[in-house]
């Protein structure tokens, strides 16, 4: 437990007081089975925005990925880092999975380049309208994926089917916060409800994909 609230506590921390202008969230407790069973559990409460978007054909995070990646969780550092100076960019879903594409951060977990320290299953209750029915999708997962060097880079959200192991809905994890090369990318919140990249006119489909 001590090791668990090292590795996550600045972490979460820091979180918290940057994203303060968003909807609540709350610090990080967490606690970590023996090594040799490779798991690192969350207990986080932060809340998680779903979307309302329309349900037109939108592009995928990526073509090719590989949800036994996803699964495996590898031993955090002893802190886990985020910085708290970023360039902060508010972004709808679909800009967010756009910048998650473009910078192949899914392809990075598969290449080991990031790497899982943090993931927590959880019964789904009151599911959105938009999401799939409880009896495809009766679990969520939320992970953290890290660099070696214990960088913060990815949070996402994934529907589980009922053996609480196959990816259900589009079967990719859905990205939620991404810290990269300087910049925080968060979703929307109360007090920034609109995309800065939609507001920009940029357009939500990665140059490499077809319309």
């Amino acid at each position: 437990m001590a090791f668990a609230n090292s590795c996550f506590a600045s972490a979460s921390g820091i979180s918290a007081k940057r994203h303060s202008d968003r909807t609540a969230s709350t610090d990080i407790t967490a606690s970590i089975t023996p090594p040799s069973a490779h798991e690192c559990i969350l207990r986080d409460s932060r809340r998680i925005q779903r979307s309302n978007s329309s349900s037109a054909r939108r592009p995928t995070l990526t073509s090719a990925t590989a949800p036994e990646i996803w699964s495996t969780v590898s031993m955090p550092p002893s802190r886990l880092h985020v910085n708290d100076t970023p360039t902060e960019v508010a972004l709808c879903n679909w800009h967010m999975r756009r910048v998650c594409r473009d910078e192949k951060l899914l392809e990075k977990l598969e290449t080991g380049e990031l790497t899982i320290v943090v993931s927590d299953i959880n019964e789904r209750r009151n599911p959105s309208p938009s999401g799939p029915s409880l009896a495809d999708a009766p679990y969520n997962r939320e992970f953290i994926a890290a660099d070696w060097n214990g960088n913060e880079v990815l949070r996402c959200h994934q529907f589980l089917k009922a053996d609480r192991k196959t990816p259900a809905a589009s079967g990719l994890p859905d990205p939620k916060e991404i810290n990269w090369k300087g910049y925080n990318y968060h979703q929307t919140g109360n007090q920034h409800p609109d995309c800065e990249h939609c507001k920009a006119g940029i357009s939500t489909f990665s140059d490499a994909v077809e319309r």
